[in-house]
């Protein structure tokens, strides 16, 4: 009988953090090892994920979602944030002017003419209320209507002349 005369190294994906033992430990779901005779696993970076054991790489969360450090899943923007690469460790608020309006947006979307959006990471824009309008895309504010013309409508683009016969001295 012959006895045994070497040692194996642990393979991708497992390590053994301790000596004389029989058997490597797999990485788990959140971490990894890309080389062979590992003493540890690695935490996928943030914005990385391994959903599982034997993990050799991690893998890149797609747009519109983020992950942490040491993550099993990549989770999805929420309205009003969005993440426009690949590898997000957080999601970015939607500037003023603009919104996400679902989930795991990989962009915002500019309020119309006749909307607005005040503050930043909101999912929906504010039709311009009567008096105010807005002729521009991604405003964060409605203008007064000025001396002499009016909009009746919220959402306006514009504001309408008084007709002949009638004024308006007021501003909005």
């Amino acid at each position: 009988k012959q006895g045994v005369s070497s040692c194996t190294a642990c393979p991708k994906g497992q390590s053994q953090s301790a000596a004389g033992q029989s058997e490597c430990d797999d990485c788990t779901a959140g971490t990894y090892t890309n080389t062979t005779g590992s003493t540890s696993c690695q935490n996928c970076d943030a914005g990385k994920t391994s959903d599982s054991s034997l993990a050799v790489v991690c893998t890149n969360c797609p747009v519109g979602k983020y992950s942490l450090t040491a993550s099993t899943e990549c989770f999805n923007c929420t309205r009003g944030f969005f993440a426009d690469s690949e590898a997000s460790s957080s999601c970015t608020a939607c500037e003023a002017g603009r919104i996400a309006k679902k989930q795991g947006a990989s962009k915002c979307t500019v309020c119309p003419k006749g909307q607005s959006q005040p503050a930043s990471g909101q999912s929906e824009c504010e039709d311009c209320k009567a008096g105010t309008y807005t002729d521009r895309n991604a405003t964060s504010s409605c203008s007064e209507c000025e001396a002499g013309k009016v909009s009746a409508l919220k959402g306006s683009k514009q504001c309408s002349a008084c007709p002949e016969g009638q004024f308006q001295s007021a501003t909005g």
